[in-house]
């Protein structure tokens, strides 16, 4: 399960450059409405790094290569809800690097930063990337 998580990740270095500057975007924009914003904001770098894996995935037709391998299939569906919350995390961690960066700047941004923001992004997260996996 590892590799194909690995596989994902590999697969999109270009969109996760962009979520970079989607984060920083969301940063900035966001931080007025308060934990929804970082709601918001994970939901959506996490959705467009989920989406970009189906993509390429269906581009490539990487479900019949791996089909073909002696893989189950229970876990190649497993790896991919397992990559959600590895994308989750990844968002979630460049969420509060920039928050981190702003304070030590001291830079006129409130950006709240807290636990019921995070559950909210998981929360979000996990219910659009399942309704995508129908």
């Amino acid at each position: 399960m590892y590799h194909l998580i690995k596989k994902d990740i590999l697969m999109q270095k270009r969109a996760l450059r962009l979520s970079v500057l989607l984060i920083i975007f969301f940063t900035i924009t966001l931080s007025n409405i308060g934990p929804a914003g970082l709601t918001v904001g994970v939901l959506t770098v996490t959705y467009q790094l989920v989406l970009g894996a189906c993509a390429l995935e269906d581009k490539n037709n990487g479900d019949i290569i791996l089909i073909s391998l002696p893989i189950r299939r229970n876990t190649i569906v497993l790896s991919k809800y397992v990559s959600i919350y590895v994308y989750a995390a990844y968002a979630t961690l460049g969420f509060y690097l920039t928050y981190l960066i702003i304070n030590l700047l001291n830079l006129p941004l409130d950006i709240p930063f807290n636990f019921t923001g995070f559950i909210g992004a998981i929360m979000a997260v996990t219910l659009f990337s399942s309704y995508l996996f129908l």
